[in-house]
């Protein structure tokens, strides 16, 4: 699911999308299409603060994942914006790790929508090579679980999953080993 700028959800409506439905990812992404795709905040700022941790803990590398916000979609002219006040690969003047992920789009003026647009990532990898890397909780809690709960069988052919780390907390959600395959 990604998070939409107001500017971009006013565009999508214009277009008729239905936002309840999944989509290819492709289908509104490309140099000819009036959205950008970014994160909330931005990925140099995760990375760093991944690695000015002391001691990176699995919890601490969970919570960092968790809280570093959402994909938004803005129209090209919001990013234009965010490129003007220099905040397309920043955040804002004040703002430290645990305060709002979408500060750089309310410093820039940009509001931004509860509405999500489902894409379907999926759909456009699939005929070649995905890995899906992570600790085994984080894996199961976040990505699995989410695809049951919204009844989502997905087909990758080609993919590998690299787990490991973290089983312990999944001891009460134990299962048989050929159903998590």
């Amino acid at each position: 699911e990604y998070t939409l700028s107001i500017g971009a959800l006013k565009m999508f409506n214009m277009m008729k999308v239905d936002l309840k439905k999944r989509y290819k990812r492709s289908k509104f992404y490309g140099k000819k299409q009036p959205f950008v795709y970014e994160h909330s905040i931005p990925a140099s700022i995760v990375r760093s603060k991944l690695l000015n941790c002391n001691t990176l803990l699995e919890s601490e590398v969970q919570k960092i994942f968790l809280s570093a916000g959402s994909v938004v979609i803005i129209l090209r002219e919001e990013d234009k914006k965010l490129r003007s006040l220099k905040l397309a690969r920043k955040m804002p003047e004040g703002w430290v790790w645990g305060d709002n992920p979408l500060a750089r789009y309310e410093a820039a003026g940009i509001k931004v929508s509860r509405e999500k647009l489902l894409i379907d990532f999926i759909d456009k990898h699939s005929s070649g090579p995905i890995l899906l890397f992570g600790f085994t909780y984080i894996i199961y809690r976040h990505f699995i679980a989410e695809l049951k709960r919204r009844k989502i069988n997905l087909d990758i052919p080609n993919g590998v999953l690299i787990h490991g780390g973290g089983w312990k907390k999944l001891e009460q959600e134990a299962m048989d080993p050929s159903e998590f395959k």
